[in-house]
């Protein structure tokens, strides 16, 4: 019974450790995504996106196994599992011996904090790409208004002799990343 209850927990402990990598290295692709947009480098934005997509996947997949491998133990054990249907790891934790319940816990824990933390960043990296595009948009609308008028607004130096006024100047549009 003993090398039954190893097996299972070494199972499940490295279910956790695996989402927690596959979290991790989500996390990482955030912070990278963060200096992509920054930077306008829509190519690594696209395969950032398209990596952080595939480990999403498989992250998504480690976690079903693993609350089938959980459903397992309750019903290899007869750990009754709870009326609501609905398998829980607190409820699953209060369960099982008080050594396996430390390790799970901890694991638990480690991957709540990971996932938290790469919620926040997902927060943040969205709210810099809506930023860029407001900013963008707003350049995009300034610059059509202004050539929908056929002038541009400028204005003479302060250092000059005259007035500060409108001067009417062609507008020209220039490629900055040439």
């Amino acid at each position: 019974m003993t090398s039954n209850k190893e097996e299972w927990l070494d199972r499940i402990c490295f279910l956790f450790e695996e989402e927690i990598r596959l979290y991790s290295e989500i996390l990482e692709l955030e912070k990278n995504k963060t200096e992509a947009v920054t930077k306008a480098d829509g190519k690594s934005l696209e395969a950032i996106s398209k990596k952080t997509y595939e480990l999403i996947v498989h992250a998504s997949e480690l976690e079903r196994v693993r609350m089938v491998a959980i459903q397992d133990v309750y019903t290899s054990s007869n750990l009754g599992i709870p009326k609501e249907g609905e398998l829980t790891l607190t409820d699953f934790l209060n369960k099982i011996d008080r050594d396996s319940e430390h390790r799970l816990k901890q694991l638990g824990m480690g991957l709540k904090d990971t996932v938290h933390r790469l919620k926040d960043r997902i927060k943040a990296n969205d709210k810099l790409i809506r930023t860029r595009q407001e900013f963008l948009t707003a350049t995009i609308d300034a610059m059509r208004n202004n050539a929908n008028s056929g002038e541009v607004a400028v204005y003479e130096d302060e250092n000059s002799t005259s007035t500060r006024g409108r001067k009417k100047r062609s507008s020209v549009l220039m490629n900055a990343s040439a």
